[in-house]
C-alpha cells in the first residue's frame, strides 16, 4: 500500500491486483494512460523478476480483469431517488403505468456482453446497476467489469487485454448514460 492508502498491490495464490480507491473527498481517479497502467505494469514487471530471482517457476497469465466502481450522485436537474433513474441510463426505459394501480419504485440490473478480437472470444463486459445510498443521499452503483483471456501469455499480451477491456468500458459507459447526465458531468 502506498504512504495515501490509495492504491494497493495484492498478490493471491492465484491473483496480481492493482488497485486506487478513493480515501478522501479531493482524490481525484488517476487516468489509465498516464497513471493506473504503467503502475501496472511496473508493479508485474517487479513482481515476474521476483519470482524468477525466487526460482519459484514461470508465471503464465491465464485471466485478466480491469473494472471501474463507478457511484453516481444525484442532480436535481436530472435524478433525485431511484425511482428516476431511466434519466441517467439510455438503455432502459419504463413501462407506462398510467392504468396501473403501482409506481416504478427502483431498478436494477445485471447484463453481460461477450468480447471478441477478429471473431474470436476473448472475455466478457459485466455491468451490474443498484440503487444504493452514501452519507444518507441516494446513488447509483454502477460497476463495468472487462474479464478475458490474456492476448498472449506475456506483460504485452496481458497489457492488450487490458487496454481493450478499459476502452470497452469507457465506450460502454459513454453509451449507456443518458445525454442529461453527460451534460451534467461537462463530458465533451
Amino acid at each position: 500500500m502506498d504512504a495515501d492508502r490509495r492504491e494497493l498491490v495484492q498478490i493471491q495464490k492465484d491473483r496480481f491486483i492493482r488497485n486506487w480507491r478513493k480515501t478522501g473527498e479531493g482524490d481525484i481517479y488517476p487516468r489509465y494512460d498516464d497513471h493506473i497502467r504503467p503502475r501496472f505494469r511496473e508493479d508485474f514487471n517487479r513482481f515476474l523478476d521476483f519470482v524468477q530471482t525466487q526460482g519459484l517457476g514461470p508465471i503464465r497469465p491465464i485471466q485478466c480483469e480491469v473494472a471501474y466502481f463507478n457511484h453516481i450522485r444525484t442532480d436535481p436537474s436530472v435524478w433525485s431517488s431511484p425511482a428516476d433513474m431511466q434519466y441517467v441510463f439510455s438503455t432502459y426505459r419504463p413501462v407506462p403505468l398510467d392504468q396501473m394501480p403501482i409506481k416504478h419504485e427502483s431498478l436494477q440490473f445485471r447484463q453481460s456482453f461477450t468480447m471478441a478480437k477478429s471473431n474470436e472470444f476473448i472475455g466478457r463486459l459485466y455491468v451490474e446497476v443498484t440503487p444504493a445510498e452514501m452519507e444518507g443521499e441516494p446513488v447509483i452503483r454502477y460497476h463495468l467489469t472487462a474479464r478475458g483471456h490474456p492476448f498472449e501469455s506475456s506483460i504485452d499480451g496481458v497489457m492488450g487485454f487490458l487496454d481493450l477491456g478499459r476502452q470497452v468500458i469507457v465506450e460502454y459507459f459513454e453509451l449507456s448514460t443518458s445525454p442529461a447526465m453527460h451534460k451534467v458531468w461537462e463530458r465533451e
